[in-house]
Order: C-alpha cells, then sequence, then structure tokens
C-alpha cells in the first residue's frame, strides 16, 4: 500500500511539473450514470446512480490533430441496490490519447480519445455509513481501481469541447476475492475549458 501511494504522489508532482511545457491546461466537468457490474452468473445486481466529476487537465499537442491528454479529478461513483445507494469517492489520473478526425465549421472538429485512468478511493459511504477502504478482506472497498476511458464530442475551438465519456474498471472493487466481483462502470456528458500557454 507504501509502494502504490508513493507511485501516485509521484505521479501527480510529475505532472504538475510538466505545465511548464504544456500547451494546454484546463478544467473538465461532467454529469453522468455510474454502476457496479457484477458476473452474468451472479444474482448480486446494482441499480444506476448518478455520477460527476471535475478536475484540471493538461494537454500536449504531439502532432496535427493528435493530443496527450491528462490531468487530476474528482468523481463520485457507486452502485443502487433496493435498501440505499453505495457512493465511491475517487481522486483520479487519467492518460488519453485524443484524435481529431473530422472537420466541422470554421473551427469545429469531431474528435475521438481513448485511453487508461488510475484511481484511488478516497471516501465510501452506504446511504451516508462510512464504509471501509483498504485491501483486507474485511473492507468493504478496495483502496486502488485502474480502467479503462472512451470517448467521442465535438471542439468547437482549441478552448471548449464537448463529449461523451465512458469508464470501464478492470480490477475487483470487492477486496474479498471469495464474495462478488464488483467493477466500476460510468457513462458521463462532459465539458472542457482550456487555457492556451
Amino acid at each position: 500500500m507504501k509502494s502504490l501511494v508513493t507511485l501516485v504522489t509521484v505521479i501527480i508532482f510529475g505532472l504538475f511539473s510538466m505545465t511548464t511545457s504544456a500547451q494546454y491546461i484546463g478544467v473538465r466537468t461532467g454529469v453522468g450514470i455510474s454502476n457496479l457490474l457484477t458476473p452474468s452468473y451472479s444474482s448480486a445486481a446494482y441499480g444506476r446512480v448518478f455520477s460527476a466529476h471535475i478536475g484540471g487537465t493538461i494537454d500536449f499537442d504531439l502532432a496535427d490533430r493528435f493530443y496527450l491528454q491528462s490531468g487530476l479529478s474528482f468523481i463520485k461513483k457507486g452502485g443502487g441496490r433496493l435498501s440505499g445507494n453505495f457512493n465511491l469517492y475517487y481522486l483520479e489520473i487519467p492518460v488519453t490519447a485524443r484524435f481529431d478526425f473530422l472537420e466541422v465549421g470554421a473551427e469545429g472538429n469531431l474528435y475521438a480519445r481513448a485511453g487508461l485512468y488510475s484511481g484511488m478511493l478516497l471516501a465510501a459511504n452506504f446511504n451516508g455509513t462510512k464504509q471501509s477502504i483498504g485491501s483486507t478482506t474485511n473492507d468493504a472497498f478496495r483502496f486502488f481501481d485502474l480502467g479503462l476511458i472512451s470517448g467521442v464530442g465535438y471542439a468547437f475551438n482549441d478552448s471548449i469541447d464537448v463529449g461523451f465519456a465512458a469508464h470501464f474498471g478492470f480490477l475487483n472493487a470487492e477486496p474479498d476475492p471469495g464474495l462478488v466481483n464488483l467493477t466500476n462502470a460510468t457513462f458521463m456528458i462532459t465539458a472542457n475549458y482550456r487555457f492556451g500557454m
């Protein structure tokens, strides 16, 4: 656990140190729905809950119409049961590649982006009751998450874009492997405002 925290801390400081060479920094926010997915053979099922995120972005213009994007985001995920909702609050570092594949209008572009995210679970609750976080079988949720990000959108110019994004977790959010396998899934409408540097 300590080595994981150290690694994430180094990545965060590295991202902030790279802002001196980034072409764009910005702010991204969005709202959507989230769920905890279970295998088809499992009797456990979760419903959708409200999801939202906000964070800072760092974009690098690598080539014509091609960007490397990263940053730091605070995002709410979770899943619902008949008796209430699980609310999971993550700090995430996304790393995605964006490609502007079609010009629309004078300054607009349709784009696609894809990549990975790593997330640290900062807090978890069930209907306001705190849930334990860690890697032992007594904990309710695992501390670390890793997953895929994909999305499409429209960039009005170099400053503003709106789009749709999907997050799919690779790792089991349940620390006890003997219990049900839970993975995060989130679908969001996002908006990004970038400042040129």
